[in-house]
């Protein structure tokens, strides 16, 4: 089974809400995936993480929502902020082995 490795740029208005989504295979073998966001000049920050097998867990931090999906593992930004640009990655971690699976480019623009 291979993972599908894309990466993406968006643009939306400030104020707006957008929702990032991650593809999330069920599996019986223990595998993590992880949204993060990456802004120049600071350290990576971890917004959410979740398991590979259906799980009612939910992270919030300010307007941001990370939550399993059907199918899924997503990000929401309510009310976007300038300061929300960013790139965010959602990772796999699996036997300690780390899959980028997908990135986005988000820029808020003004």
């Amino acid at each position: 089974c291979t993972d599908d490795q894309n990466f993406e740029a968006k643009t939306v208005g400030v104020g707006e809400n957008v929702t990032l989504t991650c593809t999330r295979q069920r599996t019986l073998h223990l595998t993590y995936l992880f949204w993060i966001r990456l802004v120049s000049g600071t350290f990576p920050e971890i917004l959410g993480g979740t398991l590979s097998y259906d799980f009612e867990g939910v992270d919030e931090t300010n307007h941001i929502t990370a939550k399993q999906e059907p199918g899924t593992f997503v990000l929401h930004i309510t009310k976007t902020q300038l300061s929300d640009t960013a790139v965010y990655i959602c990772i796999k971690v699996k036997d300690r082995n780390m899959t980028f699976l997908k990135g986005i480019f988000l820029r808020i623009k003004g």
